[in-house]
């Protein structure tokens, strides 16, 4: 090293001189240091240099070749992938090497490799896909990767991802292949648990939701049938069976009932939820849905014999059948709806689904979001209904009755919301915001008056449940400043028929505030007459049951003068409900009825009109003990006359309710020959709603020819679940309009104010119906001319 410092001092020096002369004008102590730094740079390259340069001679080609090929065997030697060579340019390709890992692998030793070819660790599973991909692989001279099933010397399987690397010769050509062999069998486990957590339920082991949604989706849209059984099937009561016996009991009988649904063939069997299946099988005639509905049955009708348990399980079912190519979950909901309506029924008969029961449930879904905003949009409204006393004629309070004016369907019935409303338990807010409302009314209604009338509001059990009643009631007096005596509640006889002393305490405590307490449709239900001498009630209502058509039964007139005798034993208001004609109430005044309440007297009201009623009533009486404002009301009803047909019972009353609401005396018929044969003992009709389809006989659109006929002044609704031909809308007159099913209150309302009214030149005579209420000969002739 000093000697190569000695040799390049020329250079050194001659750099040195060379930075003197670069900066002629710097001071002598930058051109020192510049100096310095030039000799410290040339003396460190030249250490280095000396440093790196390798002596000649060191190792010779030949020992580099030695420790590569040292290292590479070690290598080979210690990786986890099992190694092995096969010779291509001998007969059979045999095995020429294997490693120790090969040997840890296939439990097969190197010396037992060696020779054979490869395909022994197939064993006799020589009809695997990746075989053939293997064989082109080598007859091509290219690189492989597949993963395939092989097996270890003691006949266990394995999955083996194996890599194949051809070796080539300067020619292209291949020589030898070395395989690569990586044991991946628990991965493949994992992956298949993994895969079966993914789409499995983990309990039944039948495909979970999700899977089952994919299955059923293939085969609506791949399937090889015309049609599609899809099932929905609930195990009964299951939450007591897991209270009674366990969960351990309850899993088991989950895992039975997935068990017996597997037995069916060419099946998906799918767990959708805790207690619930779905089955989907290809059907090539839709009649063989009863039959496999049945199969089903039959499965699961034996007695379940568990662990600790033998069960008699009850199952609902419900099933849709689908097309080729429907949409998955729209058939999934129809099985869904199908389900509902077998659980609906008593002993759970399997239920096919059907446009009606959807048209229900999605009704049911859509009241019960809106009745929540309802309170809040100010949507409700009370009506009053009075109650009058017989001898006098003279009002002495009123029944308050809710009502929903819907901003979408308009008009709702009670019958349609408070089902609903008690169901979700927004009845309680609903009480109480009717509660106050009527208590306002009653301050209003009796400010300044002489006689102040009571108005009694109806409260259901659930609000006596959830609620503190009797608080309530101190509440809304302190709020509204109503005087105690002027409330009435009306209870049902469910309530009373507790008869728990925590239920009399809350009655009496609420009697203590000077609210009086009835009971609602007297003589139903539970009654009882213990109820009279527990409870501290102060009026009796007897149901409209029993005052219906008085005049004619016998046994309902003895019942109405029992009950009758019993209030006045027991010092109680009695009141009738439901007075309609006045053959009833003729009746009633000779059976010594203090108070009676029905459509006769007055319907329920607005309050404005209550107001100008009451009004009236303090002004003048027509002189037989009815208020004049009352009759005037009676005989206003009486003229607004409605025929409804349809032959869907659940059609007809839905109808019939929405018209009643809309204050029309309706006539039901389920047919046209029904309709015809009632109208000898009705008034003319001002409208006719007809459904088109109305089953055998008569048609909807016959029928309306023999009503222009026969009442030229009634206006025409015609309904139908099917969109009408052109000509047949074209038949219809100015007075006549077509609606679609499902039929609105609001679409149905508004069509007959379109079509009401009564025409000028109407001939009085034609509107005069057949004595014997059928068919005549011009009926006929309009029916045969409707069919030309």
């Amino acid at each position: 090293m000093v000697l190569s410092l000695f040799l390049a001092r020329p250079v050194l020096i001659d750099v040195l001189f060379r930075s003197q002369a670069t900066f002629p004008e710097a001071s002598p102590r930058v051109k020192i240091a510049t100096s310095v730094a030039v000799l410290l740079t040339m003396t460190v390259a030249l250490v280095w240099t000396f440093l790196t340069r390798r002596p000649r001679g060191t190792f010779s080609g030949n020992a580099t070749s030695k420790i590569n090929g040292h290292v590479a065997k070690q290598a080979v030697t210690l990786t986890t992938s099992g190694v092995l060579v096969a010779n291509l340019r001998k007969p059979g390709c045999p095995i020429v090497y294997a490693n120790k890992a090969f040997e840890d692998i296939t439990g097969y030793r190197s010396a037992e490799a060696v020779g054979k070819n490869c395909r022994y660790l197939q064993g006799s599973d020589r009809l695997q896909p990746e075989i053939a991909i293997i064989r082109d692989a080598i007859e091509q001279h290219r690189p492989a990767q597949v993963s395939l099933r092989n097996y270890r010397k003691d006949g266990t399987m394995f999955h083996n991802d194996l890599r194949l690397i051809p070796v080539l010769n300067r020619r292209g050509s291949a020589t030898h292949y070395i395989g690569i062999i990586d044991d991946v069998t628990r991965i493949k486990e994992m992956a298949s648990h993994l895969e079966r957590a993914a789409h499995l339920d983990r309990l039944t082991g039948v495909a979970n939701r999700n899977r089952f949604y994919d299955q059923l989706e293939r085969m609506l849209q791949q399937g090889s049938g015309d049609y599609t059984l899809l099932t929905k099937t609930d195990i009964s009561r299951f939450h007591d069976i897991n209270t009674s016996f366990g969960y351990d009991t309850g899993d088991a009988l989950l895992i039975e009932v997935g068990q017996r649904l597997r037995e069916l063939p060419d099946s998906v069997i799918g767990r959708l939820s805790a207690d619930e299946f779905a089955v989907a099988l290809p059907l090539s005639d839709p009649d063989g849905s009863k039959r496999m509905v049945s199969r089903i049955q039959a499965l699961l009708a034996p007695k379940f014999v568990l662990p600790g348990a033998t069960i008699d399980a009850r199952f609902s079912i419900g099933y849709a059948i689908g097309r080729a190519g429907e949409d998955t979950m729209a058939l999934m909901r129809k099985a869904g709806v199908a389900l509902h309506e077998s659980k609906l029924s008593p002993f759970r008969n399997p239920h096919e689904f059907d446009r009606d029961a959807a048209i229900r449930i999605t009704s049911h879904a859509r009241l019960t979001r809106d009745l929540q905003q309802a309170i809040v949009n100010g949507e409700f409204l009370l009506h009053y209904q009075p109650k009058i006393e017989l001898a006098t004629g003279k009002v002495i309070g009123a029944e308050a009755l809710i009502r929903w004016e819907h901003p979408t369907f308009g008009p709702q019935p009670p019958s349609r919301f408070i089902p609903i409303a008690e169901e979700s338990g927004l009845i309680v807010d609903i009480g109480a915001w009717a509660l106050r409302r009527a208590a306002a009314f009653a301050v209003q209604v009796n400010r300044g008056r002489r006689n102040p009338l009571v108005f009694s509001v109806n409260v259901s059990p659930l609000q006596f449940k959830y609620q503190d009643m009797a608080q309530l009631l101190r509440t809304v007096l302190d709020e509204t400043g109503v005087t105690p005596s002027w409330l009435m509640l009306e209870l049902t006889e469910s309530l009373l028929a507790e008869n728990a002393p925590a239920m009399i305490s809350t009655l009496q405590e609420i009697r203590g505030t000077g609210v009086g307490l009835s009971i609602d449709d007297f003589g139903t239900g539970y009654s009882s007459l213990s109820y009279l001498d527990a409870f501290p009630v102060c009026e009796i209502k007897i149901d409209r049951s029993f005052v219906s058509h008085i005049d004619l039964n016998r046994s309902k007139h003895v019942i109405v003068d029992a009950m009758i005798r019993l209030g006045k034993e027991f010092q109680l208001s009695v009141i009738a409900e439901g007075a309609e004609t006045e053959a009833e109430v003729s009746v009633l005044r000779k059976l010594d009825c203090p108070y009676v309440q029905g459509h006769f007297f007055s319907r329920p009201v607005p309050e404005t009109e209550f107001m100008t009623l009451i009004d009236t009533e303090t002004q003048s009486n027509d002189g037989d003990g009815i208020t004049a404002a009352a009759h005037s009301v009676r005989v206003e009803d009486r003229s607004r006359i409605a025929i409804v047909v349809d032959d869907d019972p659940l059609v007809l009353e839905t109808l019939s309710e929405t018209l009643e609401h809309l204050d029309w005396s309706v006539t039901a018929a389920s047919s046209a020959e029904e309709a015809l044969a009632l109208s000898k003992s009705i008034s003319t009709p001002e409208i006719l709603v007809t459904d088109v389809d109305l089953g055998a006989g008569m048609n909807g659109f016959d029928f309306c020819a023999i009503a222009r006929r026969r009442w030229p002044e009634a206006g025409i609704v015609v309904i139908s679940g099917r969109p009408p031909r052109p000509e047949q809308l074209a038949a219809l007159g100015s007075r006549e309009t077509f609606l679609s099913k499902p039929v609105m209150m609001l679409a149905l309302e508004a069509a007959i104010a379109r079509v009401s009214g009564r025409s000028d030149h109407a001939d009085p005579q034609a509107v005069s119906p057949p004595r014997n209420g059928g068919l005549d000969d011009g009926d006929r002739k309009a029916v045969a001319a409707r069919v030309a």
